[in-house]
């Protein structure tokens, strides 16, 4: 009986850790197109799916990056 109640807890606490679990993204910004496309990713960094729109959570990772710009002309600073 003992047994039971602790491969149930430790099965709600399994499902609480997934749950509350830190979701990456991919924010790629076309700087000739000015064209703004969000990607969430997998633990390795592989695009699952492409999002819509800016519906990241608060807490997430993002990841940045910014294609067809002059490192010499234009300074990028994330703030």
């Amino acid at each position: 009986m003992n047994h039971l109640r602790i491969v149930a807890f430790l099965l709600c606490g399994m499902a609480a850790l997934q749950s509350t679990a830190q979701k990456k993204y991919k924010a790629q910004y076309d700087y000739q197109t000015d064209q703004l496309f969000y990607f969430e990713l997998d633990n390795a960094n592989n695009i699952i799916d492409t999002l819509s729109g800016a519906s990241l959570k608060r807490g997430s990772i993002i990841m940045i990056e910014v294609d067809n710009v002059n490192p010499f002309a234009v300074s990028i600073e994330t703030t």
